[in-house]
């Protein structure tokens, strides 16, 4: 569908920025997107793997999908938390960069989860909470999770769930499935 054309467009290009570009270009996967121009990997990218450590194939190899696993979003994040099962398949290294993705993923602007919160409960924040912890304590594929106090001194962890995550989800699995 057109909706999921654009999807795709996205996906493609962030495999493209975080450096599976030429792999993409040989493939010739983005020849079936119409007027689709495919973008090199990012600058930072690189900067970013030459601070690492390891330069072995596995350890980059993994940072790499790791990162675009990241900027895609829930449905991905759950196929590298899936590759991180596998040890007996995977090197060490690429397994280490993909259990990243179990409980340290790239979080959400406070402001965003301050809202989502806030339509939650349908009434402003100090009615319900004493305070919330700005820091997440969790960050994962489906939200974040971030330490309360409810106006009874009670302490409590609030799980928020990422936006869009549900539309997002339907359509990687539509574009899997196709």
């Amino acid at each position: 569908t057109f909706r999921n054309a654009s999807r795709v467009r996205e996906i493609v290009s962030v495999f493209a920025r975080n450096g599976f570009d030429e792999f993409i270009q040989q493939s010739g996967v983005y020849k079936l997107i119409p007027n689709f121009v495919l973008p090199t990997s990012k600058e930072n990218l690189k900067q970013s793997l030459e601070e690492k450590s390891s330069h072995e194939f596995n350890g980059i190899l993994g940072f790499r999908l790791r990162k675009a696993f990241e900027d895609l979003g829930p449905s991905f994040i759950k196929l590298g938390q899936l590759l991180a099962t596998r040890e007996d398949i995977f090197a060490p290294s690429f397994i280490d960069e993909m259990k990243l993705l179990q409980d340290q993923v790239k979080g959400i602007p406070y402001s965003e989860v301050e809202k989502i919160i806030k339509n939650s409960f349908e009434k402003p924040l100090n009615e319900v909470f004493e305070s919330i912890e700005k820091k997440a304590i969790g960050t994962a594929s489906i939200g974040v999770v971030h330490k309360a106090k409810l106006l009874s001194g009670e302490e409590v962890v609030i799980k928020v769930r990422r936006p869009q995550v549900k539309e997002t989800i339907i359509n990687d699995f539509e574009i899997f499935v196709f």
